[in-house]
């Protein structure tokens, strides 16, 4: 007997669960290892929207750049 779950998240949903736990951790954790390599916290005298994290939006120079782990994480949903 064939049983089908369709609550099953997929692979992409529980990579992307663990990127947003990861990088969670890493900004409340001042003695994390990828701690250092965050870009300076902004200071915005402006409540506009809720925003992601508090960090300066670093340039991405190259395709490799736009990979990093913390580069994705900086970028993703800011629109």
């Amino acid at each position: 007997m064939m049983m089908f779950y369709s609550d099953v998240p997929t692979i992409a949903e529980l990579v992307d669960r663990s990127d947003d736990e990861l990088f969670e951790k890493v900004l409340c954790n001042p003695h994390h290892v990828l701690y250092n390599f965050l870009p300076n916290e902004t200071v915005s005298f402006y409540e506009l929207r809720h925003r992601p994290h508090n960090r300066e939006s670093i340039n991405k120079t190259s395709r490799l750049a736009e990979a990093s782990f913390l580069v994705r994480m900086l970028y993703k949903d800011i629109y």
